[in-house]
């Protein structure tokens, strides 16, 4: 695996709202996630985690305020552009690919030689425990499963940023420590900046914590700082 250039991401005074500034969604968000670190976003429901994460991808666009990656400031760099990865709360899985089409999706529509696409694509699929489904469709795994698929799908093209939107909820109770502690390993080896959304507070800060991430406590995002777990 290449070695990737440590990035830092950084959210300076970010606001977003919908209905002409009516619905105030992130105010003031004020944040900053160090080079190669594994982080975690912690708060109620509606709280804004997904809406930063999917802002931070590129599928939001604040109104104010700046977000840096690498000290460069990405606002309306469009989603492809930004080489950051995301897995989202729906699996959004093509059903009519096998699972080892669907992890290589990412890397075959960057036109990677079919040698590293099989390199790439089988060490994601033992990362997350799935080579012996790879001929498998979607539909013939349970949930748990095509979460981890989603999983691998998104580290294979080695993002500069990973951004994980609640993505081990579904998973068997022994698989998301060792996930998110392979993830994390990966990231650090790589060198990427490694960003984990705690959706459920008291859960998913246990799988934070077994992977060492600082947590992040949210109100309606206004910030209350890092809580080191």
């Amino acid at each position: 695996m290449k070695q990737l250039k440590k990035i830092a991401v950084e959210c300076k005074n970010i606001g977003l709202s919908y209905d002409g500034g009516k619905t105030e969604v992130l105010k003031d968000i004020n944040l900053r996630i160090e080079p190669g670190e594994f982080f975690a976003l912690l708060g109620p429901s509606g709280s804004g985690k997904s809406t930063l994460l999917r802002l931070i991808a590129g599928f939001n666009q604040h109104q104010r305020g700046e977000l840096l990656v690498d000290g460069r400031d990405i606002t309306g760099v469009p989603p492809h552009a930004r080489n950051i990865g995301m897995v989202f709360q729906s699996y959004a899985l093509w059903p009519h690919m096998t699972i080892w089409d669907n992890v290589a999706f990412g890397l075959v529509e960057r036109r990677v030689d079919k040698a590293t696409i099989r390199q790439k694509v089988g060490a994601a699929l033992e990362l997350v425990s799935l080579s012996q489904y790879a001929n498998r469709r979607p539909n013939q795994l349970s949930g748990g499963q095509q979460q981890r698929v989603a999983l691998a799908r998104t580290i294979v093209i080695e993002p500069q940023v990973l951004l994980l939107d609640e993505p081990l909820s579904n998973l068997d109770k022994k698989l998301p420590a060792a996930c998110c502690a392979g993830a994390h390993h990966r990231d650090r080896t790589a060198g990427a900046a490694a960003r984990r959304t705690a959706v459920e507070p008291g859960q998913e800060a246990a799988r934070a914590n077994a992977a060492g991430a600082p947590l992040i406590a949210t109100q309606a995002w206004h910030y209350h700082g890092v809580c080191h777990a």
